[in-house]
Parts: structure tokens; sequence; C-alpha cells
């Protein structure tokens, strides 16, 4: 991959300091790119030549050295999207709040905030007091086992560990801290001071898109919420179609059930047309005398009952009546009542008259024993009932006649049934029936198949959240080249341990710190001098510097420097002269064992290179 001056940096592609080709004339390899370098906040990163902001304009990314990366998962709904936005909004409130907390003297906090924002000072003064104490602790050298199992020991008896204790201490603190650093960063009015207006206007900028995206889920919601009302209205159509080909039908249906049902009670009713004739019931009562009942129907004797048509009655002694065979043989025979008083009679030669009742079923004998003139009565009566009878007789027959002939008749009528079922089949074939269904389910399958309100609302809604997950365009990484000409004309190049400086480091996110104050010096101009240099006095400058600084100045050992590169020499003498352009740049490090005391350099180092230090260092 090409890192030279200039290369554009792909997202996900790391950048660390890359070599060159070796110089065709033996030189060292040449170092063509840098590495990356944060602000202490992280919002800030140093491309060689400028700081850039490590955080987009819509706070949705985040430059993280080698390429943009999403402050949310991937895998989010517009909904749970809008949750994430909402919460980086806020955590760039919390950052606000923080930095104005920190830097209380760059602003004057309302009445309404003053308390507040002393307090929380407080607080993330003993919260960065528990994390520096934390930080000491890890960078303590490790103890051996004894230490390890007398802290076991401790902790059994009761003891709290110190970091056990300065954990809980730094959360809790957190915890108590980010309500009100939020509160603060939402309520401090504007304006403050850059940083943090900087990190309002982009909660402000996470907050609109956080709107936007609501707005559209929010469109589409509706947007779909109607059009499902309007496939409901289509499904509800095709529904009222069904049902009203299903009523049709159900109506038929119940045509074919009822002509059933006519037929049976046709048939029924006949067989109860049949009993009411068959069995007519005793009628009204005409005549009684003694034990013999007379009713329009029949008569009842105390042998049982016979019908009223055909009836006889005979009055006369036992002598008379027993003279025919055919009026007494049968009483005889069967004992009847009467007929052993009738017998005794005839014995006696008695004068006493009966009555004898003859049916076509039974027949009976009664005395009269001095009820002659009710007994004659009695037989006029059954005289004239009998004769009624037998025509009502002749007309019973003619109407069972009539009712086995309906009988018949109901059975085997089924014409009504028939149309019914043919009625039947006509509608569940009814072609214009079928039409309405098909064409309410075609206008249901128009209708699901989209609406151009939903696919706009989803267009729109895909556009920003399209738009949020487009990465900015990539940072281009500036490189630097240590290039000077040597005397034999050739150009030289940084040696190993010079290059070895510049190393790729990842941002982490440090605590909550104020951010130091600075001023750029002014600027000078070094003199050149021709004599041999003296180290400065400031042992840390030769302090290996962390990744992304851009270096100020060339330096070229000399024979007898303090570190010595073993894998080059100078093609010239060891000990030549520095070049005058280069006396003021330079910087040399403390003798490693120390012997010497550095002294005072003539001239002092050049303001662009220590401001570069520094923010480096930050």
């Amino acid at each position: 991959m090409d890192t030279g001056r200039g290369t554009q940096v792909e997202p996900g592609a790391y950048a660390p300091a890359a070599w060159g080709e070796v110089d065709e004339q033996g030189g060292e390899p040449r170092l063509n790119s840098m590495a990356t370098r944060f602000s202490a906040d992280g919002d800030s990163w140093w491309n060689g030549t400028e700081w850039l902001p490590a955080v987009s304009e819509n706070g949705f990314w985040r430059w993280d050295g080698t390429g943009w990366r999403p402050q949310v998962p991937s895998d989010l709904d517009a909904a749970r999207l809008v949750d994430e936005l909402e919460r980086l909004a806020a955590e760039r409130h919390v950052r606000r709040g923080e930095l104005l907390v920190q830097r209380l003297t760059n602003w004057t906090p309302p009445e309404s905030l003053a308390a507040k924002a002393r307090e929380a000072r407080q607080l993330m003064d003993r919260r960065d007091a528990a994390e520096r104490r934390l930080q000491d602790l890890d960078a303590r050298p490790r103890q051996g086992i004894s230490a390890w199992v007398s802290r076991i020991i401790a902790r059994l008896n009761g003891a709290t560990d110190e970091r056990q204790r300065l954990w809980l201490d730094r959360d809790d603190l957190s915890e108590t801290l980010r309500p009100m650093l939020l509160e603060i960063g939402r309520s401090a009015p504007a304006p403050t001071f850059r940083e943090s207006e900087e990190a309002m206007e982009t909660a402000a900028r996470v907050s609109r898109e956080a709107s936007r995206v609501s707005a559209a889920n929010a469109a589409l919601a509706a947007a779909q919420a109607e059009w499902q009302l309007r496939v409901q209205a289509r499904h509800q159509h095709v529904q009222e179609a069904i049902a009203q080909r299903e009523q049709v039908i159900a109506q038929a249906e119940q045509a074919v059930e009822d002509a059933r049902a006519a037929r049976e009670q046709a048939i029924v009713d006949g067989w109860d047309r049949l009993a009411q004739v068959r069995m007519p019931g005793s009628g009204e009562e005409l005549s009684r005398f003694g034990p013999l009942q007379l009713c329009e129907t029949c008569i009842v004797t105390p042998s049982g009952t016979g019908p009223t048509a055909g009836a006889r009655a005979l009055i006369g002694t036992a002598q008379e009546l027993a003279a025919d065979p055919a009026n007494a043989d049968g009483l005889f025979l069967v004992g009847a009542p009467g007929s052993a008083e009738l017998h005794e009679a005839e014995a006696r030669d008695d004068p006493t008259p009966f009555l004898l009742v003859r049916t076509d079923w039974v027949s009976a004998v009664v005395p009269c024993y001095g009820a002659e003139d009710d007994a004659h009565r009695f037989a006029e009566r059954l005289a004239e009932a009998a004769a009624a009878a037998e025509e009502w007789r002749r007309t019973r027959d003619e109407e069972v006649i009539a009712s086995y002939e309906a009988i018949d008749s109901a059975r085997s009528d089924v014409s009504a049934i028939e149309s019914a079922l043919t009625h039947k089949e006509q509608m569940e074939a009814d072609e214009e029936l079928l039409q309405a269904i098909a064409d309410a389910r075609e206008e249901l399958e128009r209708e699901q198949e989209g609406d151009e309100n939903v696919d706009r609302a989803r267009e729109a809604l895909n556009e920003i959240i399209e738009e949020l997950w487009t990465p900015p365009a990539p940072f281009r990484v500036e490189a630097v080249e240590f290039a000077w000409e040597r005397e034999d004309g050739r150009t030289d190049q940084p040696s190993a341990w010079e290059s070895t400086a510049w190393e790729t480091v990842e941002w982490e996110a440090p605590a909550a710190q104020a951010e130091p104050a600075w001023e750029p010096e002014a600027a000078w101009e070094p003199e050149a001098r021709p004599e041999a240099w003296e180290p400065e006095d400031r042992a840390e400058a030769w302090e290996v510097e962390g990744p992304g600084v851009e270096p100020q100045g060339e330096v070229e050992t000399e024979a007898a420097g303090p570190y010595p590169d073993p894998g080059w020499h100078e093609p010239e003498a060891a000990g030549r002269a520095e070049p005058e352009a280069r006396a003021g740049e330079a910087e040399v490090p403390e003798e490693l064992d120390g012997s010497e005391e550095p002294e005072e350099p003539e001239q002092a180092e050049p303001a662009q290179q220590r401001s570069s230090r520094r923010r480096a260092r930050s």
C-alpha cells in the first residue's frame, strides 16, 4: 500500500509507519508515512500537518486513525437507531457538562446551575483522584506470592481491597455525575467557550438526525397504518362478498330443509288425521239405563264397549229372549253379566222383563225390575243413535281411505325438495356471486402488493439512514521525509533509531481531566554556530514521543555521540562538523551514565518544535 505524501487511507485499512525501498547507494530505508495521534479527549486527530476533527458533523462516525467507524451497531431498526442517536446526543451533552465543570473559570454559570456545577466539580475531582490512584496501583511492580496470600487472607477476614474500593468509588461517582453533567450540558446557556460550544453543536446535530429519523419513521408508521386500514377494508369487502354468497347458498339449503320438513310434516299430519278418524272417542252421552251408557259412537256395558252403529235393543221375559238362541247363546257361553239371572228367571218361569243390548262386538242383558218404561225409552234412544252412527261409520271409512291416500301422497311427493336442491346448485354455481368474490380478491391482492405513500415514506427513511451510514471522506495522511544533502551529494536518510520513534498507537478514551491550556511561543530564527553544540538541559526532549508527532528538524549523530547506530556509518569522518543550518534545530540526549550535567544551550528550542511536541503529548 502506497502511503506516501497525500495518500488516501481507506476505511478499515491500518496505516502503520511504512518503510520505502532501500537506498540504491546503501542508505537507510525511507520513512514515507507517519502514525496517527489523537488529542486528549479523542475528538481531534493529527494527520501530520494539522489537527482534524475525529468525529463527523452528525456525530455518527468517529475516526479511529485508519478509517471511520460508526458509533452504533449496524443491526438496528429505526426505533432503536433513534434511541442510539439520542444516547449519542446525551453523551455529547455529558461531554459539554464535563468541559464546563472542568473549566469553571472560563465561563460564569447562572444561579440555577452554580451550586450544581460546584458539586459536580467536587465529585469529578474525587473520581479523578480515584482513577489516578488506580493507575498508580496498576503501575506498581508485582509483589511476591506472600503479598498475594496476605491480601487473600485479609479479604477472607473481611478487609476490603483498596483496588476494589477505588473501583466502587469511581463507578459510584461516575453514576452520580452523569445526570448532573447531562443537566449542566443541556441547561448551560451559550456562549461559553469553543470546546463547549462544539460539543453542544454536535449534540444538536445528533438530536436533529434523531428527530429526522424519528419523524421519517413516524411518517412511515402512519403510512403503513393507513395502508393497513385500506387492506383491512379490502379484506372486509372480500369477506362480505363471500358472506353474501354463503348467505344465498344457506338460504337455498334452508329451502331444501324446509321442503324436506314439509314432506315429513305432511306425512305426520296424515297419520294424525287417520288417528282422529280411527279413534274418534265415545262422543256425547245420549242415555243411560242401569249399567248401560249410550254415547254417540259407542255403548258402554258391563261386558265391554261396543259401537253404537249396528246396535240393537230387545225387551222381553227370560223365556222370550232365550227362545232365540242367537240372542242369548253368546251371553251364556261367555258368562256375561246378567246371564245367570236370565237363566234362573227362565228356570222359575219368572215374568220379570230383561233389556238385551247387542252390538257387533259385545252383548249385555239387564233386568228391568219395574223400570220397564225407562228400558223402553233407552231402547228407543239406542235405535235413533244407531241409525246416525251407521251413517257416520260410512263417512269414517271414507275418511280413513282418504287419510291413507294423503299419507301415500306425502311420501311420494319430493318435487319441492328437488326444486330446492336445484335452486341450491344454481346458487353455488352463480357466476355473478363468484365474480364479485374474484373482483374483491383481486382488489385485495393489488392493495397488498404495496402502497405508493408507504414506498415514499420508506424510501425517505432509507435515504436518511443511508445518509447516516455513509461515512465522510477518509482523511489523508501526510508523510514527513527526513532528507538532507551529504557532502558527497547523496540524500541522507534517518537512522533506524530515529525512525522507530514514530509508531502507531490506538486511541483510548482518557479519564476526564482539565485540558492544559497553552499559548504558542513567539517564533524565532536560530543563529548558526560553527562550534559543537551542547545538549539542552531538558532531558525529556529525548524521551520517545507518541505516534503522530511530526519532527521539526533533522538529527545527525557525531562519531562520539551517546546513541550510536550500529547499522549505519557516515561515509566521511565521524568527527566532521555539523552544518550551520541545522545547528539550532537538533537535540542531543543526555549521557547514559549521567556523569555530565547538561549545559544550557546558547539558543532556545524553536517554538514550532515545542508546540508540536506539546500537541503530541496531549
